[in-house]
């Protein structure tokens, strides 16, 4: 098993009219950041500049609630999390003994943003798509963006 992982790539593609970047990662202060860009002719018939930036932060203290709520939203088992935190060489694979999904991440406090970033990345395929989440959960953000 490696490090915890900080950092995931969410989205990156490219078109003859587009490319797209979004990166999710937790900073020094605990703060959950998506950071994306959006670049090239497409983007600049709809914006009327070739390049779109956008970021959302969200603070360690909301960022906390996140992650119970997506894996219980994903998974109906504890086995089947289990599984998937093996397929993802997350510690507490099969056998780890845990008994439900709110001991596993208080117990694992560690890979808690490790788990976080790959659900991010798996349910989510843009960052609207996120804080629209956000919003039906009641879960403040910050959101930003420029062309």
């Amino acid at each position: 098993m490696g490090n915890p992982l900080t950092r995931i790539t969410m989205q990156d593609y490219k078109t003859d009219k587009v490319s797209v970047f979004l990166e999710a990662y937790i900073d020094a202060d605990g703060t959950l950041i998506l950071s994306g860009q959006d670049i090239g002719s497409a983007v600049e018939e709809y914006w009327g500049d070739s390049h779109y930036e956008y970021f959302l932060h969200e603070k360690k203290a909301d960022k906390e609630k996140i992650p119970l709520l997506l894996v219980k939203e994903r998974f109906t088992d504890m086995p089947d999390f289990l599984k998937w935190l093996s397929e993802k060489g997350i510690p507490g694979g099969p056998g780890w003994g845990k008994s439900d999904f709110e001991t596993y991440l208080d117990g694992k406090a560690d890979y808690k943003d490790t788990v976080l970033l790959w659900l991010l990345k798996e349910r989510f395929s843009t960052m609207s798509d996120f804080m629209t989440w956000l919003n039906e959960k009641n879960i403040p953000k910050e959101f930003g963006s420029w062309v």
